[in-house]
């Protein structure tokens, strides 16, 4: 396993960071098991400093994996996962030499190359793993609970700026009759990005599983406007004319805009607004 990523600028690396960090939140096995990988070597190397033996840094790396995944099926979580788990780790290892040696291995390590560092044990990792398919559902059903809590205590103010905002926008956008331009491209995709407009689908699609009572056109649509929007957030700044008709002709083609704003009919609340409100974006791309 390694630490590092493929070199990307700093603004992509952050974006795939919290991209990765949102799905683990969501309790994916797979964001779970990439967060593994990305970490798993530089833990253990760093156990390993402290510790120097190697079922001593086995057990330190896998009570930091524990640790970090009953934070992520609580209450409440917040802060980067990387951050948190290194924090967990630096605690574990303080119990057995000073808080400033731990902290130390710590820094050493994160300088390292992966090259430099030492490979977690085969065994080591299959055991770590074998946790994320024990737990994800638990995190998974944690996440969506959070979620809930959070649009109950929402749904007075939250809600009402929201629709403002969403009719405020549209109205600017229908007045001014905005072109197929670089500006109206960059508009659009800010917003996306924003209001997490991807992530929204993504979890209307889960209260479709959730709630056993939708149909099959119905999450069709939510996963073909999902992945519409997820390109948009994840394309280049500028995009070519091409680009903006393609995206266009697709949305037109599978009739996403007037699908989502059906599906957001099934929905009450916080997730219905955001619903109308990616609506709005891909009726918006159909007049690119």
């Amino acid at each position: 396993m390694s630490k590092s990523d493929t070199p990307q600028s700093g603004k992509d690396a952050r974006r795939a960071e919290l991209t990765l960090h949102r799905r683990c939140r969501r309790g994916v096995p797979d964001a779970l098991r990439s967060l593994l990988y990305r970490n798993g070597d530089y833990w253990y190397t760093t156990a390993l400093m402290v510790c120097g033996d190697e079922q001593s840094a086995s057990q330190a790396v896998t009570e930091t994996w524990h640790r970090l995944l009953r934070k992520l099926g609580g209450w409440r979580f917040a802060g980067g996962l990387e951050r948190r788990a290194g924090k967990t780790l630096l605690n574990i290892l303080a119990s057995q030499c000073s808080y400033q040696q731990a902290k130390d291995a710590l820094q050493s390590a994160s300088q390292m190359g992966p090259e430099e560092m030492i490979a977690m044990p085969e065994g080591l990792a299959g055991e770590l793993l074998a946790v994320v398919d024990e737990t994800s559902d638990r995190i998974g059903r944690a996440y969506q609970t959070r979620r809930r809590a959070l649009w109950i205590a929402q749904v007075g103010l939250g809600t009402v700026v929201a629709v403002a905002a969403a009719i405020a926008v549209w109205a600017v956008l229908m007045a001014n009759q905005v072109s197929m331009t670089q500006v109206s491209w960059g508009c659009v995709q800010q917003r996306v990005i924003a209001q997490d407009l991807s992530g929204t689908v993504a979890d209307a699609m889960s209260e479709f599983v959730f709630s056993e009572a939708q149909s099959q056109e119905s999450s069709t649509v939510l996963q073909r406007a999902g992945l519409v929007l997820e390109e948009i957030a994840n394309a280049q700044k500028t995009a070519s004319p091409l680009m903006m008709r393609y995206l266009a002709e697709r949305s037109r083609a599978e009739h996403l805009a007037e699908g989502l704003q059906s599906v957001a009919d099934c929905f009450s609340g916080q997730i219905r607004t955001e619903l109308m409100n990616a609506a709005l974006i891909l009726e918006e791309v159909e007049n690119w």
